[in-house]
């Protein structure tokens, strides 16, 4: 929508008052453009049934739904992204899915149990007892937390 209104030194005018016929002297038209491109604009505004201080929270994207939404989105994008080693490890002890450089220059993807500073690796699930590849820990490139398990409703 144009904007009516403009402002100067803090004041609001209406820049067709300084144009002819009324060149800022005071209203010379009873059938003035403003009174009614005023009148319009204000019932407009009051059709919307909100406050100004409404319409600056609409207008402020910041304090918007739609940014509160955007942000509780990027958090849960952040939980389940990987996360470069070089940025950080975790801090908590248990299970994560970890990408791991190949010789080849290729990644695998592992799961593997962080714990004191070190990534464990199972070589074998179905074995009875874990084994760490130190070889491969080293490779270890970036991580990501486990997605919260299954649970039917």
């Amino acid at each position: 929508m144009e904007r009516l209104t403009a402002w100067d030194n803090g004041n609001a005018y209406y820049p067709k008052c300084f144009e002819k016929p009324c060149d800022g002297m005071g209203c010379n038209n009873e059938r003035c453009e403003f009174r009614y491109e005023k009148c319009k604009r204000l019932a407009e505004y009051e059709d919307t049934g909100l406050s100004p201080e409404e319409i600056k929270r609409i207008n402020s994207f910041d304090g918007s739904q739609s940014m509160k939404y955007l942000k509780l989105y990027q958090e849960e994008q952040r939980k389940h992204s990987w996360i470069p080693v070089s940025e950080r490890l975790p801090e908590e002890q248990k299970f994560y899915l970890v990408t791991i450089a190949k010789n080849t220059g290729g990644h695998d993807i592992e799961y593997c149990f962080y714990e004191c500073g070190k990534w464990l690796m199972i070589a074998d699930g179905n074995s009875e007892e874990n084994t760490c590849w130190e070889e491969e820990v080293k490779k270890v490139v970036a991580w990501m937390p486990l997605p919260e398990p299954y649970k039917p409703e």
